[in-house]
């Protein structure tokens, strides 16, 4: 998954690696530099199938995007995961 964020007042396109413990923000698919970790309050199994989707709205308006993903497991359980 990718996405467009601000950083630094600048939009770049985000590449998403999703584990079971955290996402980490890429600048490049192909082995990049790491740009950002969202991590989770608690351990999401499963998370990589569950994740429906990303927000990269700049909530504090500080030029740099907060990340907010929302996770929809199989049992119905919905969870988000805001970064700041």
């Amino acid at each position: 998954m990718t996405g467009t964020l601000l950083r630094d007042s600048k939009e770049e396109t985000a590449y998403l690696e999703v584990s079971d413990t955290e996402i980490e923000l890429w600048d490049s698919a192909a082995g990049g530099a790491i740009i950002g970790t969202a991590k989770y309050p608690q351990a999401l199994p499963g998370a990589e199938a569950a994740l429906q989707s990303c927000d990269w709205t700049d909530l504090d308006e500080d030029g740099n995007s907060e990340l907010t993903a929302e996770f929809s497991f199989s049992d119905g359980t919905l969870y988000p995961v805001n970064s700041t």
